[in-house]
């Protein structure tokens, strides 16, 4: 009696072992296939690729301030040139910067009561500057060196460089079809494992695309677009419903 407890014993555990194995083996591949109903499965695809970005874009504004309106715009005259000189003996030229209109900022003397006097008592005029490049190395090291004119008495505000892929389009184009392949292998080899044979597609579904630093793990439901970095990765999901018999 005792022995035949002990074989029922290992048959149950046995039996629920193959189980357990058998459900994480599902909840594992949920990810990636569902079947939705009776004659249609759902595969996902993935797609990755490393790209470049193919145009820099540099921005910078100077600053001056004086009591005198005059000698502002002089002394902003002065730091617009030693910049200019700067941004070309660096690599950019000079017909293909673009300079924004001078503003002019009036300060205002404040009463004892806090209320704005009728009384000026310093101008600020300021103006900036964009540069845009396919030299994208350019681009970096302006904006990692243009600060050098603070020690000349210029005072710069300084943005961070934007980095682009303009190709985008044509690249999404081929990541749908790397990720249309890829669900097709995968939704091929399922089929052979599970004893099926894949029908036509019935629905295909384009996921946003996710443009990230190199080894990013960020994602977002709207899609991420990096611009602070040259070297970027692409990602691509598709979900892709065949019938099966």
């Amino acid at each position: 009696m005792n022995k035949n407890w002990k074989y029922l014993t290992v048959f149950v555990t046995g039996a629920i072992l193959c189980l357990s194995l058998v459900w994480v083996a599902n909840i594992l591949a949920g990810a990636l296939v569902n079947v939705k109903h009776k004659g249609v499965v759902e595969v996902k695809g993935f797609a990755t690729k490393q790209i470049s970005s193919n145009l820099g874009i540099f921005e910078v504004r100077i600053l001056s301030s004086n009591a005198d309106l005059k000698l502002a715009y002089e002394k902003l005259a002065a730091d617009k040139k030693a910049l200019t000189d700067f941004l070309k003996r660096n690599g950019a030229k000079e017909n293909v910067l673009q300079w924004s209109p001078v503003c002019v900022n009036e300060k205002n003397l404040i009463s004892d009561s806090g209320h704005t006097l009728n009384q000026v008592y310093e101008y600020e005029v300021s103006l900036g500057v964009k540069f845009q490049s396919e030299n994208v190395g350019l681009i970096q090291s302006l904006s990692s060196t243009v600060g050098e004119l603070l020690n000349e008495g210029v005072r710069l505000t300084i943005y961070n460089p934007s980095f682009l892929y303009t190709d985008l389009e044509e690249l999404k184009i081929e990541m749908i079809g790397l990720a249309t392949e890829n669900a097709k292998k995968r939704a091929h080899t399922i089929s052979k494992k599970g004893n099926f044979k894949l029908g036509s597609i019935s629905q295909v579904r384009v996921g946003v695309f996710q443009i990230t630093p190199l080894n990013s793990t960020d994602v977002s439901d709207y899609g991420v677009n990096d611009t602070t970095t040259i070297q970027k990765e692409i990602k691509c999901v598709v979900d892709i419903d065949y019938f099966v018999r």
